[in-house]
């Protein structure tokens, strides 16, 4: 157990400079600094397994978002039944395209308040990503065919 002495009396342990308290148990003997290391990196792990659920959960929230698109495509007379597959193949990379690039803008926003310089870094990438995306579907090929091409 993770405990300090004070007055003769067992009472939770205190971080030294914020006065939180922390209750712990821990099997095994280990030295004070050695559980504190074990209970962090167990924090750790545990805190990127719930920004993985999150930004899956973001990626599976835009995918049904966008399920009906290959819907659409499947009915359309001739070509549906071959072109719904890629249709749907399509939404899925779109949904964890812009799945991953909203999780991360979001963990970005998050940063900001605790560690500024890694949560700009996030927020810069996020904003990066959205606009490849956002710019790849914009100019496609086939649009790039109806634009009138300058001639200068």
């Amino acid at each position: 157990m993770l405990l300090q002495a004070s007055h003769g009396r067992l009472m939770p342990w205190s971080a030294p400079r914020t006065g939180l308290q922390l209750f712990a148990l821990v099997s095994g003997r280990h030295s004070a600094s050695a559980m504190l290391r074990q209970l962090g990196q167990r924090h750790a792990r545990a805190k990127w397994l719930r920004r993985a659920l999150g930004a899956s959960l973001m990626c599976a929230g835009v995918y049904l978002s966008l399920e009906w698109l290959p819907s659409l495509v499947a009915i359309a007379p001739l070509i549906g039944r071959t072109v719904a597959p890629l249709a749907a193949a399509a939404t899925g990379v779109a949904a964890v395209a812009s799945g991953l690039s909203a999780s991360t803008l979001v963990i970005g926003a998050a940063w900001v308040r605790f560690r500024p310089i890694k949560g700009l870094a996030m927020l810069t990438l996020a904003i990066s990503a959205f606009k490849v995306v956002t710019s790849e579907r914009l100019h496609s090929p086939a649009e790039a065919k109806l634009m009138p091409q300058d001639s200068a």
